[in-house]
C-alpha cells in the first residue's frame, strides 16, 4: 500500500534535507491527515495525500484572472512556492526572503 522512499530521492525533489526518508502512498490508496485510524487506506478518490510531487500524473493547472493580470498568458511549468511572491508582486507587498520567484510575465506592472 506504500513505498519507502530514500532521502536521496527525497532530496531530488526538493524536499527537507533532514529528512531520513518518506513514504509514498500506491497508486489506490490515500495517507490520511487525522490522527484517527486507519492513517493508509484505500482510495477512489482522483486528489488524494501521500504521493511525491514529482510523480507521474502529478502536474496540476494554476488559473489567475482579474486586474493586474496580463490576458492569455500560458506558463508551462512553475512551483507552487511562485505563487506567493507573484500575488505579494502583485499586491505590492514585500515578503522577504522566500524560496519562490514571482513570475513578472504575467503581471501588467506600471513602469517604475
Amino acid at each position: 500500500a506504500f513505498r519507502v522512499v530514500a532521502a536521496d530521492e527525497l532530496l531530488r525533489g526538493g524536499a527537507d534535507p533532514e529528512a531520513w526518508f518518506g513514504l509514498e502512498a500506491e497508486p489506490g490508496f490515500r495517507f490520511s491527515d487525522t490522527a484517527r485510524l486507519p492513517v493508509l487506506a484505500a482510495s477512489a478518490l482522483r486528489g488524494a495525500g501521500g504521493y511525491l510531487p514529482m510523480g507521474a500524473g502529478m502536474p496540476t493547472g494554476f488559473v489567475a484572472w482579474g486586474r493586474g493580470l496580463r490576458a492569455r498568458v500560458r506558463i508551462p511549468q512553475m512551483q507552487q512556492a511562485d505563487v506567493a511572491p507573484t500575488a505579494a508582486k502583485l499586491l505590492g507587498l514585500e515578503l522577504g526572503e522566500v524560496s519562490g520567484r514571482p513570475l513578472l510575465g504575467a503581471l501588467e506592472l506600471p513602469p517604475d
